[in-house]
């Protein structure tokens, strides 16, 4: 069954090529990059499905700034 993602979830799961860890971030309060980007290495590995990997991962699609 195909779930319906909001337009902002899509765009997000766009940006990181996987649909299902937008939602997780989307669903953890994390709704947009600048949100990804601020947020602390420990604060993303507390989203249920990531780990030290996936986090890493998130941070070279989405690296943080200055």
């Amino acid at each position: 069954m195909a779930r319906h993602l909001d337009a902002k979830t899509k765009k997000l799961g766009m940006k990181l090529g996987d649909g299902a860890l937008a939602e997780a971030l989307v669903a953890a309060g994390f709704d947009n990059p600048a949100k990804i980007r601020k947020a602390s290495d420990k604060a993303l590995e507390e989203v249920p499905g990531i780990g030290k990997a996936k986090r890493a991962e998130i941070r070279k699609k989405l690296p943080k700034r200055g």
